[in-house]
């Protein structure tokens, strides 16, 4: 009798990455996964219970590749941190789009935490770089990220190309115009 396949968790995952940069963003299936993995569909369920778990698994996956993304902007020094990690977010969407859509560009799915470090990171360069309150940062992350994922989006929907200078100005520009809203409201404008 030959020997059994061991699978181990990150094996999965890796797979299911793999699956999903291929074939595209609603790819992702056991058995193709299984397939990928030369073992049958029992390794994965021994792994995760359900379909549901794996899949909210390899969001976190991909999350974490969006983060080494933005890691990789913000140690680049090329730009400040804000619109590093904003740079980040949209070099991902163009040069992952099948794990960006897997991601942002399915069906609705439950709210997820997966950006909450993000944010907390964000929100912390802004209070520090506008000297702003936390409720002002917030407002401030919100409007930033609405502009970037709508770039992001439209490059990773393949509506728009990803042209890194266009787009480090354009969001230069939008952030100097937050920066100029935020300091009318400090003086109650």
């Amino acid at each position: 009798m030959p020997a059994k396949k061991i699978v181990h968790r990150q094996d999965v995952l890796n797979a299911a990455l793999d699956l999903i940069r291929e074939k595209g963003e609603n790819a992702l299936s056991a058995r193709d996964i299984a397939t990928m993995l030369n073992c049958s569909t029992q390794p994965l369920y021994s792994i995760f219970k359900n379909m549901g778990e794996l899949d909210d698994a390899v969001r976190q996956a991909v999350a974490g590749v969006l983060d080494e993304y933005m890691e990789r902007e913000l140690k680049s020094g090329k730009y400040k941190a804000n619109k590093a990690i904003g740079m980040g977010y949209i070099r991902f969407a163009a040069e992952e789009k099948n794990l960006y859509r897997f991601l942002y560009m399915r069906k609705p799915h439950e709210k997820s935490d997966i950006n909450v470090d993000m944010t907390k990171k964000s929100m912390g360069f802004i209070k520090e770089r506008n000297g702003i309150d936390d409720a002002a940062a917030a407002d401030y992350f919100v409007e930033i990220w609405i502009f970037c994922h709508g770039i992001a989006s439209m490059i990773a929907a393949e509506i728009l190309e990803f042209n890194e200078e266009r787009i480090a100005e354009i969001t230069t520009d939008v952030a100097e115009g937050l920066d100029l809203r935020q300091k009318t409201k400090k003086k109650g404008v």
